[in-house]
């Protein structure tokens, strides 16, 4: 296996905002269908300021969301300018002299810690949503019997 060999200060900043970009934006392909799905279903105890302002923070997170996937993704190059992100570093390259299967092993690793750190309160609640029910279930039985 070859192993990597230099990147430029400028590269590593522009492949880590692009990909923090595309996770911001993909992250909103769970938020923007929340944010349509409230306009379909109105609060009965509504006062009539309910659906502009649910329309008015939908078209928001839209514009946020469009303004990050605009700057982060494809004005990486302005965004590292102005934030002067390759400046003050000693040596203008970065060199790298890592085996490509310790890449993939590290960038596994992580991945699989950020799955888990993810999943892990949604497994809280079902256990807890598990064991509330078994609670009730055991209540009416013992009612019953």
């Amino acid at each position: 296996m070859l192993p990597l060999t230099t990147m430029t200060i400028r590269t590593f900043w522009t492949i880590f905002i692009k990909i923090l970009g595309i996770w911001l934006v993909l992250d909103s392909v769970t938020v923007i269908p929340q944010f349509i799905s409230s306009l379909f279903y109105p609060d009965p105890y509504d006062t009539g300021l309910g659906l502009p302002l649910s329309i008015a923070v939908l078209l928001l997170t839209i514009g946020v969301y469009l303004f990050i996937l605009r700057l982060f993704v494809f004005k990486t190059a302005w965004l590292i300018d102005k934030l002067h992100l390759d400046k003050g570093f000693e040596e203008e390259k970065i060199d790298l002299n890592v085996q490509l299967t310790t890449v993939l092993t590290v960038t596994t690793i992580v991945i699989g810690g950020l799955m888990f750190v993810d999943s892990f309160p949604k497994l809280c609640k079902e256990i807890f949503v598990f064991l509330q029910q078994k609670n009730i279930l055991g209540k009416i039985l013992d009612q019953a019997g």
